[in-house]
């Protein structure tokens, strides 16, 4: 026999010697993972059987076997009761020890990954030969995700006890409080924003939304900074209509205090250059933990194995930015704009979960605001995101009184939380200097 053969004999009769190994041996390998149907039906009695706390033996076994069949037609697997309990007797002979068992299980699992992966490549294979070749790039993008998922690790959803968790919450306050313990992610920089949504926690989504010129590049860039500062390894995705030289220009002129505009253009005197030297010794300090990955369009699965490749490497990441999220492209056709738009929400929410990243995401606003006396923007005006609306845990929008009142100051903008799902929603105005590209506590006139 193979060894995966060896392995599913191995996982079945392992419990005939001792039941106590069902429930981690139920954690690694599932029926669906057996290649032999009838291997694959004892191993779903047994499971069953440990669940009910029932004895594991050949006669429960076989006796739950015939149970789960009785009132139907039978033609099952074996066709008599005498079968069923000759054979989960020889699945139970055939095992000496419980010991590897675990081990055992893991080849059951991963063959049957590998028997997926086969399927969905054959599958792949002869769906290639109709593809068009127009849509070759999204034909492939949709195929190695279905051949890369029978890789994935499975996340299992583990069941904690209050207690357990109170006792966690308890020591994590504790030992902030003492200022011996970390966040769970970084915070923005923002002493009166920090107030309102704390810190970019995994696996939460945060979305940002704002008009054309009200700063949406711009205070990525600076949350960017702020979670590198922190040392957390932060992904900016540029899906916008700029590159990955003038986001660090951008940058530097906040670190500097200089003009974007004149760093871009090299219209600097000799003072300024000193000055802009400063500002990149100041970025060099936390550079090391920012990539930037400058594309034209992208998808979620891009993203999300460019993610995974970090965190294999040993550097992952902790916050990922998408600029912005109305330009990532889905991989299905759809009827409208919406579904599509909806289709690459729930894709980006469930990648940031499974990653454990913080995203955020900024969205241009139609202009419905515009037409309001003040302009002040709700959530509402996000255009064609319903669904990031509904998926966020943290909406944020960016208001600048000074566009729709000439008597405003400015540099002072308004950061509406305008949904927060971790706390009450709220409002934080802070200093924009747009020349710069910074942004700051309104009391602040430099870094600390």
């Amino acid at each position: 026999m193979s060894s995966a053969v060896n392995a599913e004999f191995a996982v079945i009769g392992a419990p005939f010697i001792d039941p106590s190994v069902v429930d981690k041996l139920a954690e690694i390998v599932t029926p669906g993972d057996f290649e032999d149907p009838q291997r694959a039906e004892v191993w779903a009695s047994i499971v069953e059987l440990a669940d009910g706390r029932n004895g594991i033996s050949a006669v429960t076994v076989a006796s739950h076997i015939m149970s789960r069949r009785s009132g139907a037609l039978r033609r099952g697997l074996l066709e008599s009761d005498q079968e069923v309990l000759e054979f989960v007797i020889a699945a139970g002979d055939n095992v000496l020890t419980a010991v590897g068992s675990e081990w055992h299980a893991a080849i059951v699992a991963g063959a049957a990954k590998l028997r997926r992966f086969q399927t969905e490549a054959t599958k792949v294979a002869a769906a290639s030969a109709g593809a068009d070749p127009a849509e070759a790039m999204r034909f492939i993008e949709s195929s190695l995700d279905r051949m890369s998922a029978p890789f994935e690790a499975a996340r299992q959803q583990v069941d904690i006890s209050g207690k357990s968790v109170l006792k966690a919450l308890s020591d994590r306050v504790r030992t902030l409080c003492q200022g011996e313990g970390e966040l769970r992610g970084p915070t923005t920089g923002l002493a009166d924003l920090d107030n309102i949504v704390a810190e970019m926690q995994p696996g939460k989504t945060w979305i940002l939304g704002g008009n054309s010129g009200h700063g949406k590049t711009a205070f990525t860039c600076h949350l960017a900074q702020a979670a590198c500062r922190q040392k957390t390894r932060t992904l900016i995705v540029s899906l916008a209509d700029v590159d990955a030289e003038q986001i660090m220009a951008r940058m530097v002129a906040a670190e500097s205090r200089l003009p974007y505009g004149k760093i871009e253009r090299g219209h600097l005197t000799l003072d300024e250059q000193s000055t802009f030297v400063f500002g990149a010794c100041r970025a060099f300090e936390w550079v090391e933990n920012l990539d930037i990955w400058r594309a034209s369009s992208a998808t979620v699965a891009q993203i999300a194995r460019r993610v995974r490749a970090a965190r294999r490497a040993g550097r992952p990441y902790g916050v990922v930015i998408i600029d912005y999220g109305q330009k990532l492209k889905s991989t299905q056709r759809h009827a409208n704009r919406e579904q599509a738009v909806a289709e690459v929400a729930d894709a980006a929410t469930e990648m940031f979960i499974d990653e454990q990243v913080c995203g955020v995401v900024p969205l241009q606003f139609n202009r419905e605001n515009q037409k309001r006396p003040g302009g002040r923007p709700a959530i509402s005006d996000l255009r064609e995101s319903a669904q990031w609306e509904h998926n966020a845990d943290v909406g944020l929008l960016l208001f600048r009184p000074c566009k729709f009142d000439d008597s405003a100051p400015a540099n002072v903008a308004h950061i509406i939380v305008a949904k927060n799902r971790g706390g009450t929603p709220g409002e934080a105005k802070v200093l924009y200097e747009p020349a710069e590209n910074r942004w700051a506590n309104l009391t602040a006139r430099q870094y600390p």
